[in-house]
């Protein structure tokens, strides 16, 4: 089943939908929207992301991040990043997390309009990204590829800027 077309996630595209289209429709706490909400707020997926923030906006939510404090006896370490031989290559394209799970912030920095290609290592195209010139980020939620390699390139026109091996776990 699908995280967000499929059960309660259909319920929370329908809401959404009712909030956006009819001005007559609210969420109030009891009525079933807001218990399919809740229901859905308790899931940890995309869907149940979507229906807490929804709650949280209507106000019918108090929600305080969690907070990870590090354990007493861990130390902190520095830890270098290497610079790459080549600044044209990985300056203009950094992927991270990587390894991901669920998404991952691409950085770039273009000359010129460009685009940001996702190949499978076979070569097949999963999916392409326009991108404007100049320097910015880009979250892409990646929980729907298998777990494996992939190949992210970044495009100006039609020259290849960098490209970036990408593990999803």
């Amino acid at each position: 089943m699908d995280i967000i077309t499929g059960g309660l996630g259909q319920n929370l595209i329908s809401i959404m939908h009712n909030l956006e289209t009819d001005t007559t429709y609210k969420l109030e706490p009891g009525n079933p929207a807001v218990i399919a909400l809740e229901a859905l707020a308790a899931e940890d997926n995309l869907a149940g992301t979507g229906a807490r923030n929804l709650l949280i906006a209507s106000g019918l939510l108090q929600y305080d991040e969690p907070v990870i404090l590090p354990e007493p006896q861990t130390k902190s370490v520095k830890v270098e990043h290497p610079v790459p031989d080549n600044p044209d290559t990985g300056s203009a394209l950094r992927i991270f997390p990587n390894p991901a799970n669920d998404y991952i912030t691409i950085e770039y920095e273009l000359q010129e309009n460009g685009s940001l290609v996702t190949n499978s290592i076979d070569g097949k195209i999963l999916f392409s990204i326009q991108l404007l010139k100049g320097k910015d980020q880009r979250i892409v939620p990646v929980q729907d590829l298998v777990p494996g390699n992939y190949m992210v390139s970044l495009f100006a026109g039609s020259k290849t800027v960098a490209t970036v091996i990408l593990t999803i776990h």
